[in-house]
Formats: C-alpha cells, sequence, structure tokens
C-alpha cells in the first residue's frame, strides 16, 4: 500500500499515455516531476536522464552507467544510447524518485523507471494507429494478438515513424533534427497453473538520426567565416555568418551532416 510505504512514486497508464502523446522518455520527463532529461553533446539517439539531482556524472562518454534506472518488463536497461526510440504498447510508465537500492540495487541512487509492456491477450486482436503532424512526422504502430495455443499467447509490435530536421541544411546533405526509427517485438506469455506464469520477448530496433542541437554564437552575427582545406590548410570558400536573435531555419552554410545509426536488441 503507497499510502503506507515512504516511497515517492508516479504511474501513467496506457489511456493516460494515449490522452496525453506520451511516446518516449522526453514526453514522459516532461509529464513526471522531479525528472529531466537532456541529449547528450555530440551523440546521436543518446538521452541523458536526472531525478532529484542525480544522473550521468559523465555527459560526454556515453558509455557510462546513469544513477538513474531504467527497466523494460524487468530488464535493466545500463546505457543511454537510443534511449531516444519510441515506446510502443506499454501497459504502464512507473516513475519511482529517490533512492532504490533495497528494491533494485546497483545505479539506482536517484530513481528508477519501469516500462511495462501489455501481455499477449490470449485472444486475436488487431490494432493499427497512425499519427501525422509538422516537419512531415508521421508514426505507425501495429499490435497483433494471436489466440492462445495451450495455454500459450503470442503478441506482435511493429513501429515505423519519422520526422524532418527543424533546421534545414544548406548543402546536400542531411537536415539537423531528422529522425527515423524502425523495431519490433515478439512476446509469449505461458501461464501453466495458478501459481506459475512464464513471459518471454525479443525486440530489434534501429534508430537513423541527425544530431537534435543546432548551436549559435551571436558574438560572431554579420562576420565573414573562411573554411579552410583540413589537408592542405589552404583558405577556401567564405560565408556571411548569421545568428539571429532567434533560432535559425537555414544554416549559415552547406554542412555534411551524414545519419548517425543505433540498433537496440
Amino acid at each position: 500500500n503507497l499510502q503506507g510505504v515512504p516511497i515517492s512514486i508516479s504511474a501513467i497508464s496506457s489511456a493516460q499515455l494515449e490522452t496525453k502523446g506520451l511516446a518516449s522518455f522526453k514526453d514522459i520527463a516532461l509529464a513526471t516531476p522531479s525528472i529531466t532529461t537532456a541529449p547528450a553533446y555530440g551523440a546521436t539517439g543518446t538521452l541523458l536522464l536526472y531525478m532529484r539531482g542525480m544522473g550521468t556524472s559523465d555527459p560526454d562518454n556515453i558509455a557510462s552507467e546513469s544513477g538513474v534506472g531504467i527497466y523494460e518488463d524487468g530488464f535493466y536497461i545500463p546505457r543511454s544510447d537510443a534511449l531516444t526510440f519510441d515506446m510502443a504498447d506499454l501497459e504502464r510508465v512507473e516513475v519511482l524518485r529517490g533512492p532504490q537500492g533495497t528494491l533494485y540495487g546497483f545505479n539506482t541512487a536517484g530513481g528508477a523507471v519501469n516500462l511495462i509492456s501489455q501481455k499477449p491477450a490470449g485472444v486475436f486482436g488487431f490494432r493499427q494507429t497512425l499519427d501525422y503532424g509538422n516537419r512531415d512526422m508521421f508514426r505507425s504502430l501495429t499490435v497483433l494478438n494471436l489466440p492462445a495455443w495451450n495455454n500459450l499467447a503470442m503478441k506482435l509490435t511493429f513501429l515505423k515513424s519519422g520526422v524532418d530536421g527543424f533546421v534545414r541544411n544548406m548543402g546536400l546533405s542531411h537536415d539537423f533534427g531528422e529522425n527515423n526509427q524502425t523495431g519490433g517485438k515478439f512476446q509469449l506469455h505461458w501461464e501453466a497453473g495458478a501459481a506459475f506464469q512464464a513471459d518471454y520477448f525479443a525486440e530489434l530496433g534501429r534508430q537513423r538520426a541527425t544530431p537534435q542541437q543546432y548551436f549559435q554564437n551571436a558574438s560572431f552575427d554579420g562576420q565573414t567565416i573562411t573554411l579552410f582545406d583540413p589537408i592542405t590548410l589552404q583558405p577556401g570558400t567564405s560565408y556571411l555568418y548569421s545568428a539571429a536573435d532567434r533560432p535559425r531555419e537555414t544554416t549559415y552554410r552547406p554542412i555534411d551532416l551524414p545519419l548517425s545509426s543505433s540498433r537496440v536488441a
């Protein structure tokens, strides 16, 4: 009973996730007190999670483990890489604030976040959702439940989403803030009896994105920037730098900005 346990917890149901349009860790952070996120500098697809001031001690090291534990269906997610991936078909999200070493052990000094998926229903069911928005945003979520066989139920989930960048590249390369995701999840639920149940899941996902940050330096506004050849060190093309008092919609020069790829398995 939470009224008798000294713990601060927020639980978000699947209905609340759908009503509020919460589809990622960043969305969860905006809807939950005492939890914040920040993109890692120079690391596409990496999201730093902080709770009550605790989090990643070295933001420049994406291999470091956070002080906030993240769990998917009971399995620990040790790295912050690819945490910008969308969440699909969740039953609920539990956010436990404050030290959770007694319940979860290592790396939960700031708190813990539980992602709990919808279990296979055991009856045939099909659900398809489509979302569209500005910057050519789209999101397709497909969920297929199959009838149970010998108390064994199976579910398949497929997610496809994408969004264009928010700062257009003057060149032929990609824009800042592009994000394309493809993922699938396979789940099994076995009810062997009233006292024993077993769950199994396997998932694969790929995210291709460009950095979310486009930095502007107002002190260079109106100055001419000359690029140098990295091999010959000879001066090349010059561009007029522009950093207005609001975010730019276009880069001031062409930038070679390839897509970075992250895989989830």
